[in-house]
């Protein structure tokens, strides 16, 4: 996987972000800053995701993407 191909937008966000540029059905998480995991899921079968965030409290989260050799990125975004 091309993780510079990876993004996220809109970012920052108050209501749905939009991860792009993954692979078909990749696992996602959305981790708190504080570790804590607060959403797990995966790519469909574009390789993309739109998540609904309005009910995150605001602040920094970081999503981790792994691919079948368990590489992975993380990517930073922030909810208003």
């Amino acid at each position: 996987m091309d993780y510079t191909s990876l993004n996220v937008s809109p970012n920052p966000s108050s209501h749905t972000i939009y991860i792009e540029g993954g692979l078909v059905n990749t696992p996602v998480q959305i981790y708190d800053m504080k570790g804590a995991l607060i959403f797990e899921g995966k790519t469909t079968s574009s390789g993309d995701l739109s998540l609904d965030v309005s009910s995150f409290p605001a602040g920094y989260y970081n999503i981790q993407l792994r691919n079948v050799k368990a590489k992975r990125s993380i990517l930073r975004f922030e909810v208003l």
